[in-house]
């Protein structure tokens, strides 16, 4: 079986396969180009593009699993919430349009914790658990180094009958109802929610 991973930094992508690379993906080998999979990042953060990587296990499996264990992970879990209209649940935060995710607590498990997130964060209570859409990873730098989260996301449906209660403290602005195909939100928002909503 093919193996394919993706790790969203900033505008680029960097993938963990042992597929043939595609058009517009560029090759990075740990060891060559890089003396460590940080260094390797703090050249890429400030590119745009997708870049196919390799360490020096010899299997990508074991690249992935080098890579991951270099980095502190924090497991997240969120909701792509579908009203009767097939609208979406959108909230904007720290300028961006996003969909409502959050740290999965400890003892909890990833399920409780993204229906708990979506209803925090969004003041909704009637939700109903779909199937679960995948795992998205990300590095970002938080207090001087960088973390891998995993965020788990989730199906979920909704209803226009609950009020929407922004929840400030974590910094969300607005909440509403947005068509899943509205250009608006998708021009200014992540890689990977657009991701997350073409699942």
């Amino acid at each position: 079986m093919a193996f394919y991973q993706e790790v969203f930094l900033n505008k680029s992508l960097i993938i963990f396969t042992d597929q043939a690379p595609q058009l517009g993906q560029s090759a990075v080998v740990l060891g060559k180009d890089f003396d460590t999979w940080a260094s390797m990042i703090e050249n890429l953060q400030h590119k745009q593009g997708s870049w196919i990587c390799s360490g020096l296990s010899g299997t990508v499996e074991g690249d992935w699993e080098d890579f991951m264990s270099s980095f502190k992970i924090i497991t997240a879990a969120g909701g792509r919430v579908m009203n009767e209209n097939q609208d979406v649940l959108m909230i904007y935060r720290r300028e961006k349009w996003d969909l409502p995710k959050g740290k999965v607590d400890e003892g909890e498990t990833i399920v409780a914790a993204a229906l708990r997130e979506v209803k925090e964060e969004c003041g909704v209570h009637r939700l109903t658990l779909g199937l679960k859409l995948g795992i998205i990873y990300h590095l970002y730098h938080h207090k001087g180094q960088w973390v891998l989260k995993d965020t788990h996301w989730y199906e979920m449906l909704g209803t226009m009958e609950d009020a929407l209660i922004p929840q400030h403290e974590e910094d969300i602005q607005h909440i509403t109802w947005m068509p899943s195909t509205e250009n608006t939100w998708r021009a200014n928002t992540y890689p990977s929610i657009l991701k997350v909503m073409k699942w």
